[in-house]
């Protein structure tokens, strides 16, 4: 018997019509709450003068995808071609390589490890491209991140998962035919279901948000005199074109520039700053970062640093035995990759642009067996917490 609720979910380390047969060609993402899709095969109703018709599809069928997991440390942003690194490359640069997606479920009531699969069920889906990245968090709340997408083909498999055809398509709508296996050692999980690479899931205490005093209206919201930040939403949303092409079965879906980046928070009012609608000028591009932390430790899990952000919406709300809250919005738009006013980053270990309420205190090396047996030497800085 299978248990559709007990699944995982893989994509291509390559793009969609890379060889997926080797291990580490498909990795498994982790921490994982949700994940759907649907099909729309975009039929039109075509009418003729002797009053038949027909309901033909004028388009290639679309799959819509959304799937939605904890944060961590940004490994699965890595997987899916977001660009985690230290080098001030912009998070969604690569988001216009085509990758596939597997989710494989186990049977017999198991973790869908491969040491528990032997036959199993799969869908796979072809020529993935993400258009939403939407990282939340709440006080009381895991930090999530949710990601929608659009594929060009789903494909389902039964039996052993080794040399199967991808269900990537060729610019003709046939199967490209390149072969992808879900080997032993693709699953991070280990024998207590842990995840031996990867850190705990976030919560609200490990989150800072950097925000310039004279970024909001009437409040500071960052700093020592700031009001309580209670929660943000983070999106940035990617459109595509949708040009046909003659004898061409996909539309042509490069990112369309602007990428539009939305940024929100709401707050506790606690304390109210001098401030005149009338004479402030609020027309200013601001950056802001979120600075998220190990549990436990002052090591940096992940951070993101949005560049060239404007006030957008202000408005405060009071109720029966509630506190007055404040909430922000901010909106920026990304038309060059490479800009370094207009911009969204993300980085798994501080630089030297750390904040101030940090300082270095050392690096270490670390060593130790990933996910596929490999070995692997990486460092690992340790930042100071001081009063500022």
């Amino acid at each position: 018997m299978y248990n559709f609720y007990n699944v995982a979910l893989f994509v291509s380390s390559g793009d969609s019509f890379s060889n997926q047969t080797a291990t580490g060609a498909i990795n498994q993402l982790s921490r994982i709450q949700s994940f759907d899709f649907s099909i729309d095969f975009n039929r039109e109703l075509v009418q003729y003068t002797d009053l038949s018709f027909e309901n033909a599809k004028n388009k290639a069928p679309i799959v819509n995808f959304n799937y939605n997991y904890l944060v961590t440390n940004g490994q699965n942003e890595k997987k899916v071609g977001l660009l985690v690194n230290r080098t001030g490359e912009s998070l969604f640069k690569n988001l216009n390589t085509e990758k596939n997606f597997y989710l494989l479920a186990s049977n017999n009531n198991k973790e869908p490890n491969l040491s528990n699969i032997g036959s199993c069920n799969i869908f796979g889906l072809g020529n993935c491209l993400i258009n939403e990245y939407l990282v939340t968090a709440e006080v009381g709340k895991f930090v999530v991140s949710n990601v929608n997408g659009q594929a060009l083909n789903v494909d389902s498999y039964t039996g052993n998962p080794i040399n199967l055809t991808s269900p990537a398509l060729a610019d003709n709508g046939q199967l490209y035919g390149n072969q992808f296996s879900i080997r032993s050692g693709s699953s991070l999980f280990n024998e207590n279901g842990s995840f031996p690479d990867q850190i705990s899931a976030l919560s609200h205490g490990d989150i800072m948000m950097e925000i310039p005093i004279d970024f909001g209206f009437a409040t500071h919201m960052s700093g020592s005199n700031s009001c309580l930040l209670q929660n943000f939403t983070l999106r940035i949303g990617i459109q595509r074109d949708e040009n046909y092409i003659m004898g061409k079965y996909s539309p042509n879906r490069q990112m369309k520039m602007p990428v539009s980046i939305d940024l929100s928070a709401d707050i506790i009012l606690t304390k109210l700053q001098q401030d005149s609608l009338a004479r402030g000028c609020y027309d200013e591009s601001k950056d802001i970062k979120i600075i998220i932390k190990k549990p436990c430790t002052d090591f940096l899990a992940i951070e993101y640093f949005i560049k060239g952000l404007k006030l957008t919406t202000v408005s405060f709300s009071s109720s029966i035995s509630n506190r007055i809250v404040g909430s922000f919005s901010w909106k920026g738009y990304v038309t060059d990759f490479n800009s370094s006013k207009l911009n969204v980053y993300a980085t798994e270990a501080f630089d030297n642009n750390s904040p101030s309420s940090y300082v270095l205190d050392y690096c270490s090396s670390i060593t130790g067996t990933d996910e596929f047996g490999q070995q692997f030497i990486s460092e690992e800085c340790f930042y100071k917490r001081i009063q500022t």
